[in-house]
């Protein structure tokens, strides 16, 4: 399945942190994070917490947010690709900067467990096609 997603740095009175969110039907699900996706170590676990689903308008929004939130800003967006049922989420991130695929588990209290379980920069993918492609010196 394709969703678009958004990851936006949130400004918060309460915290700076970032938002990920992923188009799930009418709304998006969203998860607060500490640091951006991109900056996660290949296999590190990170304990992230699921809030409360958003609006699809901040798929585009960047701006301050009503009732004294803070503010946001976008920081990648694109297509995540994969399976988004259940407990576990496997999928790929095809932001404009970055192709990371991910894993997403449901623990306890709304805590869920993201680990980054392959990651090719558009740099990367450049690379192997020019070498898939070049011929023997020989």
């Amino acid at each position: 399945m394709e969703c678009p997603f958004v990851i936006q740095f949130h400004a918060s009175p309460r915290g700076d942190h970032f938002d990920l969110m992923i188009a799930q039907g009418k709304t998006l699900a969203t998860f607060e994070l500490p640091c951006p996706p991109a900056k996660l170590a290949r296999g590190e676990p990170l304990l992230i917490r699921r809030l409360a689903d958003h609006r699809m308008d901040y798929l585009t929004y960047e701006g301050e947010i009503s009732g004294g939130r803070g503010s946001c800003r976008i920081v990648d967006r694109g297509l995540a690709v994969g399976e988004f049922e259940g407990p576990r989420w496997q999928f790929e991130l095809r932001g404009q900067g970055e192709s990371s695929s991910f894993s997403l588990e449901s623990l306890a209290d709304g805590q869920w467990r993201l680990v980054k379980l392959k990651e090719s920069t558009t740099e990367d993918t450049e690379e192997e096609e020019s070498n898939g492609q070049r011929k023997s010196a020989d």
